[in-house]
């Protein structure tokens, strides 16, 4: 009895050494740490090593996704790819929930960038920002305290009241985000969150790059992309949007090439 013990037991070490750090298909890593308590997923490749200068991508999820929904689907995962290819630490976490831009999912990846920052020499830094991340994703950008210097939005939501306003299917996530009950306490509970709402002179040293499309009847390009872009143009190094077609989430808006050669730009 004893022995079978032993060889479970052994077993068991053994599936959680290898589910924290698995080298993947085309000698790729795999870390699945938890950081401050929230599942996180950081994934490089193999020939990689910490005492080498190396560019981190962080990806900024979609509402009702975590840290492996980017990596598992096919359009994000195409991305991620991508830059893994081209030498690219890409890392995402789970958050607490759906946090629509609020301090705790701002935190998460705060914490995600300082758990990477610590192991491994950094080149670079940039973000990427899918629907619902855009808001977090440039929350931190204005805040300024992770180096980024470049950000590319993925139909990326740029203005939380709008989202509150016309998609009844989010407004009770983000009142829950935000800790309200009613729409006449939005502005309050809310207020320093939306990056429409602020200043562009708080994104003004990173470049800015997005797709977007008139189609999408989820996050208003008129509303989200057109707004923030035309607001940071004159300041900021370069900002540009790329039109893609259909409804939210259609693959033409996950162009790999477009984004590897847009963060290649020094």
């Amino acid at each position: 009895m004893f022995k079978k013990q032993k060889e479970l037991f052994v077993l068991f070490a053994f599936i959680l050494m290898t589910a924290n750090a698995i080298a993947g298909e085309g000698g790729r890593v795999t870390l699945t740490p938890i950081i401050n308590g929230q599942p996180a997923r950081i994934e490089y490749l193999s020939s990689i090593n910490q005492n080498q200068q190396v560019p981190l991508a962080i990806y900024f999820h979609g509402a009702g996704e975590n840290q492996n929904s980017d990596f598992t689907n096919v359009e994000s995962g195409s991305i991620i790819n991508a830059l893994i290819a081209q030498g690219y630490i890409v890392a995402t976490t789970a958050t607490s929930g759906d946090g629509w831009g609020n301090q705790a999912e701002q935190t998460t990846y705060l914490n995600l960038y300082n758990h990477i920052k610590d192991k491994f020499q950094l080149s670079k830094i940039i973000f990427i920002a899918q629907s619902m991340g855009g808001l977090s994703s440039l929350n931190l950008i204005s805040a300024k305290v992770i180096p980024v210097s470049a950000w590319y939005g993925i139909v990326a939501v740029t203005n939380l009241a709008n989202m509150y306003v016309t998609q009844p299917r989010f407004a009770g996530e983000i009142q829950s985000a935000y800790k309200f009950t009613s729409p006449s306490q939005y502005a309050v509970a809310t207020a320093g969150y939306d990056p429409n709402l602020k200043s562009a002179l708080n994104f003004a040293y990173c470049r800015y790059r997005a797709t977007a499309s008139y189609s999408d009847t989820i996050v208003s390009r008129a509303n989200n992309a057109d707004l923030f872009f035309a607001k940071i143009v004159t300041l900021v190094p370069q900002a540009a949007i790329v039109t893609v077609t259909g409804d939210h989430g259609d693959k033409s808006g996950f162009i790999p090439q477009d984004v590897v050669n847009f963060f290649a730009i020094r």
